[in-house]
């Protein structure tokens, strides 16, 4: 079971040490800025171009994850934190819209919006609590798009916190602070609990545990594949962000 994040900010977990402890280390990881340069070139790698763990309706506390055999349901995810950022989606109807489709507003970096209506997110009437058709929050959706590199994998898998879940995020990326620890240097578990809101709707929040640190030679392989393939993907996501039942 995973841990809070009250027990992140008390305990120190023990380092995960050696150059293969739990496996991060790949044949061609140490060359992912090249691999990418050589098989994307300028446009980069997008958001979609990753596998992504879908948060479930209804409360369900399994991720659903798309592979090329399939879809499948874990309980938990296991990796760690390369790169994080958040975005935002407007959708003028949010209660019909078809799998796919564009939202009406989205921002890459929940600063400025493209579309309609478009412009500055944080003086956007959308973006204040209470603007939602139902319930007190928010019509344009505010994400966290965390990237997830997994032990044994090339590319990093995509990790949404969705608006219910940016607290538990912000307060596990804050323990990690006030430690001085960067998001990437610690293995993180990542797991689903059982939540309602005021009208006793299920939904799922994420939950985030300190695993242990990374070090030796598998801390230097995190920290270059990290800075290597930051600079070359594209942030974001385009496409529905808001099949999901949230708060």
């Amino acid at each position: 079971m995973a841990k809070s994040n009250k027990d992140t900010e008390s305990k120190q977990l023990p380092a995960v040490q050696g150059e293969s402890a739990v496996g991060f280390i790949t044949p061609m990881g140490n060359n992912i800025g090249a691999l990418l340069e050589a098989n994307l070139g300028d446009e980069g790698l997008r958001f979609s171009d990753l596998k992504r763990a879908k948060n479930p309706s209804g409360g369900a506390t399994s991720f659903q994850i798309t592979t090329s055999s399939g879809d499948e349901e874990v309980k938990e995810i296991t990796g760690c934190i390369i790169k994080h950022n958040f975005t935002r989606s407007y959708f003028e109807d949010p209660d019909n819209v078809a799998e796919g489709a564009q939202p009406d507003c989205f921002s890459q970096d929940a600063k400025w919006g493209t579309g309609n209506p478009g412009g500055d997110c944080d003086t956007c009437g959308f973006a204040q609590f209470e603007s939602a058709l139902k319930g007190k929050g928010q019509a344009c959706k505010k994400r966290h798009v965390l990237y997830v590199l997994q032990p044994g994998s090339l590319l990093p898998m995509i990790v949404t916190a969705s608006p219910s879940s940016l607290k538990n995020v912000r307060n596990y990326l804050t323990a990690l602070l006030s430690e001085g620890i960067f998001p990437q240097n610690i293995v993180t578990q990542f797991s689903l609990e059982k939540a309602k809101n005021e009208k006793g709707t299920a939904y799922a929040k994420l939950v985030l545990a300190n695993q242990g640190a990374i070090e030796g030679k598998e801390a230097e392989y995190i920290e270059k594949y990290t800075k290597s393939f930051s600079g070359h993907v594209k942030t974001g996501a385009s496409g529905n962000t808001s099949a999901q039942n949230e708060d």
